[in-house]
C-alpha cells in the first residue's frame, strides 16, 4: 500500500500547515519534505 502523500505528490499537491504551533511544514520545498518525512517515520514507530 503506498501512503497517502505519494499520489498526491505524484499528481503536483504539496501540504501546506498555516496554523498551530510550529506550523513550518510546507511539503513543496526540500526542508518541509524532510520535516514531514521525519514526522511519518516517528509515527510508523508510535505505539
Amino acid at each position: 500500500m503506498k501512503p497517502t502523500i505519494s499520489p498526491l505528490s505524484d499528481r503536483g499537491i504539496g501540504l501546506k500547515a498555516l496554523t498551530g504551533q510550529g506550523a513550518q511544514i510546507d511539503t513543496t520545498t526540500a526542508v518541509g519534505r524532510l520535516s514531514f518525512g521525519i514526522f511519518a517515520a516517528l509515527a510508523e514507530f508510535e505505539s
